[in-house]
């Protein structure tokens, strides 16, 4: 199942795995959380990015304007639909990238 994904972006280097899916789980029903972690262009930033897949374009379009500007784990995140005109919610081949599924709980976002 493939979904609608959202980019994410300005995501915590540090951030738990889990903390993305558990914070977006309030907008819908989150398929899939990938997370990258070893991007060698944000190599000296402290963030980084992500992509959160839902299972249709209501609940990304829910994220979108849920969680903007909003701060999880300490960070002010940016959310934008993925427009990937390939189809896919995000590329699992990207060499140097960490990809996070289905993981425990933890905070959520905050306002």
């Amino acid at each position: 199942m493939r979904g609608v994904a959202v980019f994410v972006n300005f995501v915590s280097k540090r951030i738990h795995p889990s903390t993305p899916k558990d914070a977006f789980e309030t907008y819908g029903k989150v398929i899939d959380v990938f997370i990258a972690i070893n991007n060698i262009k944000r190599r000296d930033m402290r963030s980084t990015f992500a992509f959160v897949s839902f299972s249709n374009l209501k609940e990304a379009m829910n994220a979108i304007n849920g969680a903007n500007n909003r701060k999880i784990d300490g960070f002010d995140i940016k959310v934008i639909l993925d427009t990937n005109v390939s189809g896919s919610a995000y590329h699992h081949t990207v060499k140097d990238w960490v990809i996070y599924q289905e993981v425990p709980k933890s905070k959520g976002l905050q306002k």
